[in-house]
């Protein structure tokens, strides 16, 4: 007989985010930085329809789904400006560097269901995992539960470059290029996480660099 995996009406979930952030504004720039430390922690990942790994039966056996949730991304760090060019007429600058620290995931074997209810989710014995190949990851620091794992952190620059040209009652054109991923960062944000040969590998990187050409007509 299939099981039916239950799906519970609430779950707690706990969110404790701290934000400072500093502005400076001026007649032709501004700047802002902000800072977010954060920890989100609860008995599901808190990403879709709340659901257990380990239930078994009707039994949901939330205190082993205890873990961080799914946007548990502890370091996030953003610098963001813009700048107007005096005597140009109209040359303008805008940017936004990010920095976030690595989102969690949970290590498992799929050739392992201890508590045979067709679920992979029995967390990896804590300790340090490493992927193969040029580019694995390893795994430091590693508790045996869900999203007992981090992935590598997240930096990325967009920077903006355009000349405004104004014509009369108030109408104007706005040339732009964008530069998204100035520094060609090619931060992986998706690896295989189930023990095995594919272990590690990864799936889903960061779009490479990239040049945007357009223009915007104001009346």
């Amino acid at each position: 007989m299939p099981k039916v995996p239950r799906v519970p009406t609430m779950l707690p979930t706990a969110y404790t985010p701290t934000t400072s952030s500093f502005g400076r504004f001026s007649n032709n720039y501004s700047v802002r930085v902000s800072y977010t430390l954060a920890h989100s922690f609860g008995n599901t990942s808190g990403s879709g329809i709340a659901a257990s790994g380990f239930q078994v039966l009707d039994d949901m056996h939330l205190e082993l789904n205890e873990g961080p949730t799914a946007f548990d991304q502890r370091h996030n760090f953003v610098v963001s400006g813009t700048a107007v060019v005096p005597h140009t007429g109209g040359l303008n600058f805008s940017w936004v560097a990010r920095a976030l620290s690595g989102s969690p995931f949970s290590l498992t074997n799929a050739n392992i269901d201890p508590d045979r209810n067709g679920t992979i989710a029995e967390p990896l014995p804590a300790g340090e995992y490493s992927g193969t190949g040029d580019d694995g990851y390893t795994v430091k620091g590693y508790e045996a539960q869900r999203n007992g794992a981090y992935g590598p952190g997240f930096f990325q620059t967009d920077l903006r470059a355009g000349y405004r040209f104004r014509f009369s009652q108030g109408k104007a054109v706005n040339a732009f290029v964008d530069f998204f991923n100035v520094t060609n960062s090619q931060t992986v944000v998706g690896e295989v996480a189930t023990f095995g040969p594919n272990y590690k590998f990864p799936f889903n990187t960061l779009n490479p660099f990239v040049t945007r050409f357009g223009l915007r007509f104001t009346f």
